[in-house]
């Protein structure tokens, strides 16, 4: 009788063991099919229920921290990387890596750049091809002005990669170096590699305030009159425009653009007392 007991038993709880690994499997299924769908709650819904039944699975714990990144909670996000970090830290896996990268991106993106410097550094040594990451790191150290070693990396980048971003950097610590026409040259080859009519306004007016600071005139003018030509809203632009009119003493110009601007946002009282 004991020994019918136990057998049910032991067949009870393969039969339960079963259900929590299919339970878990469908959980993780639907949550993985929900991210690659961009549905971030949805798969933050079904991850965590995959995760209270297998707490220390690091792809779980990947997908669940990718999710809540995307969704801006960093705070999860770094939870879930470092579950993974913590307890495959004597390897090299591929959901270690993951998982370094994705901590990295979350300290860059939150300007902690003297803490995702190292952990950049030690990630681009186990995956070289991890552009982003070089990327990352490049504008790290511009942020932290060590203009010296961003160069070296945009300069690496500009050469091998196509890549606004890299160039643009370039233009930029060029620039602090004062090195300026030289990082004219690569602002006009990175904004060649930008399609979207609303990035480049962006980046040729904020190029042009560069030029505006520096009392380059005629080329403040030139960047900024590009940037209203691909967004003929941006409402700073017109005020700058009226700004350069108004040093060259061309009054009735200068009021044009500056209405202009005050077309666009009434409740800009800066522009309206001029």
């Amino acid at each position: 009788m004991k020994r019918k007991k136990i057998f049910i038993l032991l067949i009870l709880s393969l039969l339960f063991v079963q259900c929590v690994s299919i339970k878990k499997k469908h959980y993780l299924s639907v949550g993985l099919r929900a991210y690659d769908l961009s549905y971030y709650k949805s798969a933050v819904k079904y991850l965590e229920k995959a995760k209270k039944i297998d707490p220390n699975s690091p792809k779980i714990n990947l997908y669940l921290g990718l999710s809540y990144m995307n969704l801006g909670d960093y705070y999860k996000a770094k939870e879930n990387f470092e579950n993974i970090i913590l307890s495959n830290e004597k390897t090299n896996s591929y959901y270690l890596i993951e998982a370094q990268k994705a901590l990295a991106s979350i300290y860059y993106y939150s300007k902690l750049y003297y803490i995702a410097i190292p952990l950049l550094k030690e990630v681009i040594k186990k995956d070289e091809n991890w552009i982003n990451g070089k990327l990352y790191l490049a504008w790290s150290y511009f942020y932290m002005a060590n203009y010296k070693k961003a160069l070296e990396i945009f300069n690496y980048l500009t050469s091998s990669h196509k890549s606004f971003f890299a160039y643009y950097g370039k233009a930029l610590t060029l620039w602090k170096l004062d090195k300026k026409v030289e990082a004219e040259k690569f602002f006009i080859k990175g904004i060649k590699l930008l399609n979207k009519k609303k990035l480049k306004a962006f980046y040729y007016f904020n190029f042009g305030k560069l030029f505006f600071k520096d009392n380059n005139l005629p080329k403040a003018f030139d960047y900024i009159s590009k940037a209203i030509k691909y967004d003929n809203k941006l409402v700073d632009a017109y005020e700058i425009i009226g700004e350069i009119y108004l040093l060259k003493n061309e009054y009735y110009l200068a009021k044009l653009y500056f209405n202009k601007a005050l077309s666009l946002n009434p409740d800009n009282e800066k522009v309206r007392e001029k």
